[in-house]
């Protein structure tokens, strides 16, 4: 699986999943990529800004593209132990450590006004 973010930056996590949270007082539509531990959480918060998931595009291990935009609030960052491999009545479960990113998608509100401010700084140069 390969993710590419709106800034070209190309990733490629051990798994993506999408569910709908609660943040900031909104149901949201948030997607959550994991990725080893090794990765680096550093490089990961670094990566994961607002403006680099404005767009972006998931390109599955069958080679099936999908894009998603504005997941641009970030709800969680978090390194921890997950199950790997489930524990068996004759083995123990598999831990590995993990690097999760949760990015949220904007409210239809959210959007309007960003579209605002951006025109905002087409005709006026200000911020």
């Amino acid at each position: 699986m390969r993710v590419i973010l709106h800034n070209g930056i190309e990733l490629t996590p051990v798994l993506v999943t999408g569910a709908q949270i609660q943040v900031q007082g909104a149901k949201r539509d948030s997607l959550t990529f994991v990725f080893p531990g090794s990765e680096g959480i550093d490089t990961l918060d670094t990566v994961f800004s607002d403006t680099a998931c404005e767009s972006i595009k998931i390109i599955d291990d069958n080679g099936n593209e999908n894009i998603y935009k504005y997941y641009t609030l970030r709800a969680k960052l978090e390194k921890a132990l997950m199950e790997i491999v489930p524990a068996t009545p004759e083995t123990e479960a598999v831990m590995e450590e993990r690097i999760s990113v949760t990015m949220t998608q904007r409210t239809y509100i959210e959007n309007q006004l960003a579209l605002l401010s951006a025109l905002n700084v087409l005709l006026t140069g200000e911020e």
